[in-house]
């Protein structure tokens, strides 16, 4: 763990021990009450932890001896105490800048419980819970029998801010065989679980293989192993096949996955007729190259040795009882496998319980060479300001593929990509956008600052005033994988397009008139005026012309 003391107000960073650096720390994510497993995501609670790599190949820099330890604390409210023991309240706590936590409790608080020293009931500061006490509701209730009295809450104090289930693990690093490179991708396959019904083994679970199913690509290799526990601390209680206390696990093939029986062994090598092999073993009877017939035999028995026959056999806890895989070692190594392409589904025989337990899987064999990376979540998009009114811009974000819900941890701050199903693999990302809503032949590359190793990017030169939608790729040796769900923002407005959106407003509303059909009708009165007046022009031609004034009428010549 890196050392960060404070020197004369400033903060001196020391060497890092080991030239590792400091442990990542993540709050721990909230679960539902009185049921440990499933979080927000609906994946098991876990963390996906990355093991510095052993240098060198050939055993040259395995690491050996690993310990990692895990513990599960409890911390209630109930618990909490200051920092500095002499503030006894949390608005003093807090106040003064110290931290109100279960952290800092021990013995010095016993005489602080409630109970102790006659105390009345919650007037401790801080009011620490006795065992079992008696709850008076702020004096509602009352022990005076008849129609009132006090209510007992169940509380075992043992039970509160403490450590439970503190395990140590040790394991070892092994680094890849010489002939496999470096660049080969490598797929444990492992069990998971322990032995017992649904109800003997919660909160954990029952055995199951794991990743389950598996997906890879035609290139990658499968290391087939796992380990288990030759004391489960159950006392032979727990249901389970074979050996009581003991964790034994095997592979055999299904034609598919509703059988509960191994397919015929000319059917096995479907999935033992392997493209490549590398055997673990280098001396002793599994030791040399193996053939169909070998590898279907090793990952059916688990290499066990000494067997008895069937008539040899008397009873299922007999150690020698190979078919309840009695003999076989708790760790079992099977060695890497490049598989064929195509799916295959197997199952544990020993595992297999018609009544209530099924470890079954299905291992998918791609055709193209690696596992392309799934799509990108948590793909937000904001409009940002662009400093060019005529033209707008966009800040897109997104998290690795993996789990589209994070959960949420007791610092009530979010986490994406911790579940296992979180890819860890992706090396490059590409944006791109649609102002036609999405539809085919319309999205447009956001540019060359939207592509790389990067989570975020802004996306410039958009129209303003225009609804968009983006999405996000990811690619990895698989190349490209499916696009994220698009996300759409409403870029800012410039002067044109918010009197374009107005205009479509009113549109919309009737109550608005295209500037041709005005033009259309100034024409058309034009139009009729020049035709009355042209009827007029013409009828007034028609007209016979008046009579002349009598000054101007001609002589009437006279008689004669």
């Amino acid at each position: 763990m890196v050392r960060r003391p404070f020197v004369n107000g400033s903060m001196t960073i020391l060497p890092v021990p080991f030239g590792i650096a400091a442990p990542e720390c993540v709050a721990a994510p909230v679960q539902r009450d009185n049921h440990l497993g499933n979080v927000q995501s609906g994946q098991e609670s876990g963390f996906n932890w990355t093991i510095p790599s052993a240098a060198g190949v050939n055993g040259a820099g395995d690491a050996s001896n690993c310990v990692a330890r895990f513990r599960y604390n409890i911390t209630t409210a109930d618990t909490q105490v200051c920092e500095d023991p002499t503030l006894t309240t949390k608005a003093q706590c807090v106040a003064a800048g110290k931290i109100w936590s279960a952290a800092y409790l021990s013995s010095t608080n016993n005489n602080a419980v409630e109970g102790n020293n006659n105390v009345a009931n919650g007037n401790n500061n801080p009011p620490l819970l006795e065992g079992n006490p008696d709850m008076d509701m702020g004096g509602t209730l009352t022990d005076t029998g008849g129609e009132n009295s006090l209510l007992e809450l169940a509380v075992n104090t043992n039970q509160y801010g403490r450590t439970f289930q503190d395990r140590t693990h040790v394991f070892e690093i092994q680094s890849r065989p010489p002939a496999i490179g470096a660049s080969t991708v490598i797929h444990n396959l492992n069990v998971k679980g322990k032995r017992g019904n649904i109800v003997q083994t919660y909160p954990a679970t029952e055995y199951d293989f794991t990743p389950n199913p598996l997906v890879v690509g035609s290139n990658d290799m499968v290391h087939v192993q796992w380990t288990g526990n030759d004391n489960t601390n159950n006392n032979g209680n727990n249901n389970g096949e074979g050996t009581n206390n003991e964790d034994r696990h095997n592979i055999v093939q299904l034609s598919y996955a509703g059988q509960s029986v191994a397919t015929p062994s000319a059917n096995q090598a479907d999935m033992f007729d392997v493209e490549w092999e590398w055997n673990p073993e280098s001396t002793g009877t599994f030791s040399g190259t193996r053939a169909t017939a070998d590898l279907t035999q090793q990952f059916a028995l688990s290499k066990q040795t000494g067997c008895l026959t069937e008539a040899q056999i008397n009873g299922d806890q007999q150690r020698q009882n190979c078919q309840k895989l009695n003999a076989a070692a708790a760790t079992v190594d099977l060695g890497i496998v490049k598989f064929k392409k195509g799916d295959y589904d197997y199952m544990s025989s020993r595992n297999n319980n018609f009544s209530n337990r099924a470890q079954k899987a299905k291992l998918t064999v791609l055709q193209s060479s690696s596992v392309p990376p799934g799509e990108p979540v948590g793909v937000t998009v904001t409009a940002v300001d662009s400093g060019d009114s005529s033209k707008a811009s966009a800040q897109v974000s997104w998290n690795l593929p993996g789990s589209q819900v994070p959960y949420t941890g007791f610092d009530g701050k979010s986490y994406m990509g911790m579940e296992q199903q979180a890819s860890g693999g992706v090396v490059d990302f590409y944006v791109e956008y649609s102002i036609q809503g999405g539809s085919t032949g319309t999205w447009v590359a956001a540019g060359p600052q939207c592509t790389g190793n990067i989570r975020t990017c802004t996306v410039d030169g958009l129209p303003a005033g225009t609804p968009t939608v983006f999405r996000v790729k990811s690619g990895s040796v698989g190349g490209w994988g499916a696009a994220s769900a698009i996300s759409a923002v409403k870029t800012a407005d410039s002067d044109t397009s918010r009197e374009c959106n107005k205009r479509l407003l009113e549109e919309a509303e009737g109550k608005y008139t295209n500037p041709g059909e005005i033009v259309a009708i100034v024409f058309g009165v034009i139009a009729i005026l020049l035709l009355i007046g042209a009827v007029i022009f013409v009828m007034r031609r028609r007209q016979p012309p008046p009579p002349p004034a009598p000054q101007y009428k001609a002589a009437v010549p006279p008689a004669y």
